[in-house]
């Protein structure tokens, strides 16, 4: 029997092409919360553009919260892909001035896995591509992250994040033209 640590050791060491670990199968239970996983994700990334570009939302203390401060807990923590570590809550006010800052971002997600799954923690990665960025140096890019989810009654709760640059060879021929 595999035990939390080597699934995830042994997803990410199949992860470059190889098979998943069995503990993965395709289970209804497992594809509904990769399917709710996912939409979280995406959700959470279209709110993120939303707010750069400011558009499709207004720059309110209830849209803030409902975008990103009730799935966001204030002392969960970013690690940002150049290294910097934060807390969520000293992000927000950040994030909250940078309302309209980028019209031009988008963001596409991509390749959603669950990589773990223990009670109602889940541990989910992803690559997100970012273009048309004021605030990520280059403006276009990509970086694979990983966060620790709690999935609640209420929704899912974002517990810690961490994103790392892709190569900038990978980066390069990254899908821009594709959204």
């Amino acid at each position: 029997m595999l035990r939390a640590g080597n699934v995830l050791r042994s997803f990410l060491l199949n992860s470059k092409g190889g098979e998943r670990p069995a503990r993965f199968s395709t289970k209804m239970a497992n594809a509904e919360l990769l399917n709710r996983v996912r939409e979280e994700v995406e959700e959470l990334h279209r709110s993120f553009v939303s707010w750069f570009a400011g558009e499709g939302c207004s720059d309110d203390d209830d849209t803030f919260e409902r975008m990103f401060t009730s799935r966001l807990p204030k002392d969960a923590l970013y690690i940002f892909p150049g290294g910097t570590v934060s807390r969520f809550g000293d992000f927000f006010g950040t994030l909250r001035a940078a309302y309209g800052s980028s019209p031009a971002f988008r963001i596409a997600i991509r390749d959603v896995q669950i990589a773990l799954r223990e009670g109602n923690m889940v541990v989910t990665t992803y690559v997100e591509w970012q273009k048309g960025s004021k605030n990520s140096t280059p403006a276009e890019n990509g970086r694979r992250t990983s966060v620790v989810m709690e999935v609640c009654d209420d929704g899912i709760k974002w517990r810690h994040l961490h994103e790392t640059w892709l190569p900038l060879e990978q980066m390069a021929k990254g899908p821009f033209d594709e959204f």
